[in-house]
């Protein structure tokens, strides 16, 4: 397609070649059928628009699980002995597929879980924004089974008319310009990007000074966030600071992914039989680029990237499966082989809790923990009754 017939952005401009190259890879048609109306269905007939979706769900989710377990059978005949006989730059000592037994889940339950070896952090991040007002509340949660518990939390308030007041026509003016969308979108992007650093952070400050001796988090232990400093030149060496402490200093830990967009490392999870975890590369590889990529200048530059160099090869990678129907799982752990099986095991001892998920459930009560101790009414209420008592019970309601 010629560059004047590429399709146009809702803002006007023209998409990129690559972009429908890579829509017509993922969804197997040219983006012109979407486009065309012709192609949609029309009408009023329900039944026969939902009779064809339920039949387009079963032939595609038919073909779609066909494919992925050939992919499965092929990897396991052959990637998981080439991950323990093969060697590359940047191998992990632990390397290979591994299984544990269900005596070593019951270790682990009586011996780490339930004696209060192991605690899990979490954190919840809740927003008023209205016109007049932005206000975050960061709430950390750090829970084990022992029944210790301990909460953090801390507010922050907004605010783009904290100097002087607008007492002019033309400084009103100024106002209305600054609050545009296309003037101030850097600004949001950086904010929202400092909203999550600053959350993660402070889940990773509470493992940090935790008192049990295994440690357990949320998603990758160096977040993109933190190596980045969320755009904030002063966040960066606190955060390296403290992710050295834990992950270097500390070295007991485990951190798993709810959720990746790590599509190959999940692929190679489906491939796992229950029980089973792979240990797959090092952190090194993931964080490197981040490191490369960003903003960062002079000392923290320096600083991020020795802390790439030291913590990319004291943190391992892998994937672990607590059975047929669950969802695989991503894992970080030390890449000290001793403590690289134990901190799997412990996930996946965990997760075995929750079968259905394979997901820890140390990890989700320490979720629910943290909804329950910081949850929205408790934090909107007193809002809102200070907003009525001054007249303005409606005017800068943050939701519909």
């Amino acid at each position: 397609m010629a560059a004047e017939d590429s399709p146009v952005s809702p803002g006007g401009s023209q998409l990129p070649p690559a972009l429908d190259a890579a829509y017509e890879r993922t969804f197997a048609e040219p983006i012109e059928k979407f486009l065309d109306l012709d192609t949609w269905h029309t009408g009023a007939d329900l039944q026969r628009i939902y009779g064809q979706l339920q039949q387009q769900l079963e032939s595609n989710i038919d073909s779609a699980i066909a494919a992925e377990d050939k992919a499965a059978a092929a990897l396991r005949r052959h990637l998981f002995e080439d991950l323990e006989t093969q060697s590359w730059p940047g191998k992990p000592p632990l390397a290979g597929r591994w299984r544990v037994s269900l005596s070593e889940l019951q270790g682990i339950h009586a011996g780490t879980l339930f004696s209060g070896q192991a605690e899990a952090c979490d954190g919840v991040v809740l927003v008023h924004d209205s016109l007049a007002l932005t206000i975050m509340q960061f709430g950390v949660g750090l829970i084990g089974y022992r029944g210790d518990e301990g909460t953090w939390s801390c507010r922050l308030f907004r605010r783009d008319l904290s100097g002087a007041p607008v007492g002019t026509y033309e400084q009103a003016l100024e106002l209305v310009t600054a609050r545009e969308p296309c003037a101030d979108s850097h600004e949001q992007v950086i904010a929202e990007l400092g909203r999550r650093g600053l959350a993660t952070f402070a889940q990773r400050a509470v493992l940090a000074q935790s008192g049990a001796p295994w440690r357990m988090g949320r998603g990758s232990p160096a977040p993109f966030e933190l190596l980045t400093g969320s755009g904030s030149m002063r966040l960066a060496e606190p955060a390296v600071s403290v992710l050295r402490k834990l992950l270097l200093e500390h070295r007991k830990f485990v951190f798993v992914s709810p959720t990746s967009r790590e599509r190959g490392l999940l692929t190679i999870g489906n491939a796992l039989g229950p029980l089973e975890f792979a240990v797959l590369r090092m952190l090194r590889s993931e964080i490197e680029d981040i490191v490369e990529r960003g903003h960062l200048r002079g000392t923290e530059r320096r600083q991020a990237q020795e802390f790439v160099d030291d913590v990319g090869h004291a943190v391992a990678v892998g994937v672990y499966r607590t059975s047929l129907w669950a969802p695989p799982r991503i894992f970080y752990a030390p890449a000290q082989p001793d403590l690289c099986a134990q901190a799997a095991s412990i996930a996946l001892a965990d997760s075995v809790l929750q079968e259905h998920r394979g997901y820890p459930l140390l990890l989700e009560m320490a979720r629910q923990f943290c909804a329950a101790a910081f949850g929205r009414d408790d934090f909107e209420g007193p809002i809102r009754a200070a907003y009525a008592a001054r007249g303005h019970a409606l005017t800068y309601l943050s939701d519909v």
